[in-house]
């Protein structure tokens, strides 16, 4: 079976094995990996059940945890190209969407929260924004009024202490 390994990977089995062989500690191999103890465990106990193919990247080939839906990516000639990949980036949003998003919680739900207005905007028109991105449009957005901007920047008035006569 061919196995496809990093340059990292393969200077992992050289490190491994020393451990396994009892000829560095796990401490250090931990150190030299950049890895905690424990880490360095689950590496060598994978090592003894598979081998060099134990130590390969069980995520590889996979797509990444956070990925947007196919539906709302951007693609095309306006789509920012990761350098490194070749391809472009996960978490670009179609176009159009955030705005559509922002002209809808303007107009409609200009005082929900934004964990509020992003399930009114998922249950209602189908979008599906996350909370923290839908927080960050409304934190941009200029005419969206915060709790602290609406408050006062006078203290309330209450009542006073009076001066003694002595």
């Amino acid at each position: 079976m061919l196995v496809t390994m990093s340059d990292k990977e393969l200077s992992r089995i050289n490190v491994i094995q020393s451990v396994i062989e009892k000829r560095m500690r796990r401490r250090d191999t931990a150190h030299q990996l950049s890895l905690t103890e424990r880490q360095t465990q689950r590496l060598m106990n994978r090592f003894r059940e598979s081998g060099a193919t134990g130590l390969v990247n069980l995520r590889r080939g996979r797509p990444g945890s956070h990925m947007l839906p196919e539906s709302l990516k951007l693609r095309g000639p306006l789509s920012h190209v990761n350098h490194r990949r070749g391809q472009p980036g996960n978490r670009q949003l179609i176009p159009g969407l955030t705005e559509r998003a922002l002209r809808i919680i303007r107009e409609l739900y200009a005082d929900f929260g934004p964990i509020l207005a992003c399930e009114k905007l998922a249950e209602i028109y189908g979008l599906y924004l996350a909370k923290e991105t839908i927080r960050k449009l409304m934190t941009r957005d200029p005419t969206q009024v915060t709790a602290a901007a609406s408050t006062s920047a006078t203290p309330a008035s209450g009542l006073y202490r009076r001066a003694h006569p002595d």
